[in-house]
């Protein structure tokens, strides 16, 4: 059997669970209460630094972990059940302040049970069933995907950028509801056909889990700068060990019919397959729709800098990220000008 529809799971519902999640890890991100300044003259070096995050990784923590997307959902909350109150910083406070007023995040449409319904026919069989085909219906449905962990930090990695790691809650994704049908001659033994398709439909007919292990979601901010504004590049890395399909393959890989012995699949082919796919797809998915997120981390980290200045550059050091600005405007405004020292008895 094949597997790839079962990865119109992600294709279809997934994605817009992992948006509202990373719009919840950055709002108010430059908001310039939550940096410190250091000015050197016309130069004025704005420090971004990896206590705001924390209290993004502790407000996430207290309000929305795990972050839960399942049939029916049409809106999430980003604050989750939270109060301002339940900060326990002002940073956090803020934050929270932030995620309030925004309300709550409508999603392109209500995330539906049943995903897909598709049919599958294997045929070729050898003599006595050769004109016997057995159709397998498959109907996939969503069940839920948790979002847990969140941790963000700074990094200077050939180039200044913002990461943002999150880790997944219950393996249970969903589940895949099997009927064997099997359609032959009728001058052809019912008891023939019972017995070469027994095992088969034993174990496929009825429902199935579907579980994904170990998944892991990374999403890199390349930050960069001209004279005037902020760069953020997004790059998504999706991972998922393994993906397992709640069925016992050793009684459906072969079927028997009198001294005849056939290969109908390889379950452990069909659930790296499944794997394969259900990791392309989604980190191809998620580069495409969160790719929007460029701008507003870009636009957030500005906000955070002096008014009207030039950006002269960017780098992280001691796990805080350092941008430079000057006042100065001309050919070259972020040379800072120094007067050589008075030399006395020359």
């Amino acid at each position: 059997m094949k597997s790839s529809r079962l990865t119109n799971i992600i294709r279809t519902q997934l994605v817009p669970g992992a948006l509202a999640l990373s719009l919840f890890t950055l709002p108010i991100f430059g908001c310039s209460t939550m940096t410190t300044e250091d000015v050197n003259g016309s130069m004025t070096t704005t420090t971004f630094g990896n206590d705001i995050l924390t209290s993004f990784e502790n407000v996430f923590e207290t309000c929305n972990d795990p972050f839960l997307i399942e049939s029916g959902m049409d809106e999430v909350s980003l604050a989750g059940d939270c109060e301002i109150s339940d900060g326990d910083t002002l940073q956090e406070q803020l934050l929270l302040a932030g995620l309030i007023s925004q309300g709550t995040m409508e999603l392109g449409e209500e995330i539906p049970e049943i995903i897909e319904t598709s049919t599958e026919t294997i045929g070729g069989l050898p003599w006595p069933v050769q004109n016997c085909v057995v159709h397998v219906t498959s109907e996939i449905r969503f069940e839920s995907l948790e979002m847990t962990d969140l941790q963000a930090w700074w990094k200077q990695s050939s180039g200044t950028q913002l990461r943002i790691d999150l880790d997944f809650g219950k393996d249970k994704i969903g589940e895949v509801e099997m009927l064997v049908e099997v359609d032959c001659p009728s001058s052809l033994s019912s008891s023939i056909v019972k017995a070469f398709t027994g095992k088969l439909r034993n174990e496929l007919n009825g429902v199935h889990g579907v579980y994904t292990y170990n998944r892991d979601l990374d999403l890199t901010f390349d930050l960069d700068h001209d004279d005037d504004n902020i760069y953020a590049d997004l790059n998504v890395k999706f991972e998922a060990d393994n993906l397992y399909i709640d069925i016992d393959w050793s009684k459906v890989e072969t079927l028997k019919v009198l001294w005849w012995t056939i290969d109908v699949t390889d379950g452990s082919e069909v659930e790296e397959t499944a794997r394969a796919d259900f990791e392309s797809i989604v980190d191809s998915l998620l580069q495409d729709s969160l790719s929007s997120l460029e701008g507003t981390v870009a636009d957030m980290i500005e906000s955070g800098l002096p008014n009207g200045e030039t950006i002269c550059s960017m780098k992280v050091a001691g796990g805080d990220l350092d941008i430079t600005t000057s006042s100065k405007t001309g050919a070259l405004p972020c040379l800072q000008m120094k007067k050589a020292p008075l030399v006395f008895g020359l």
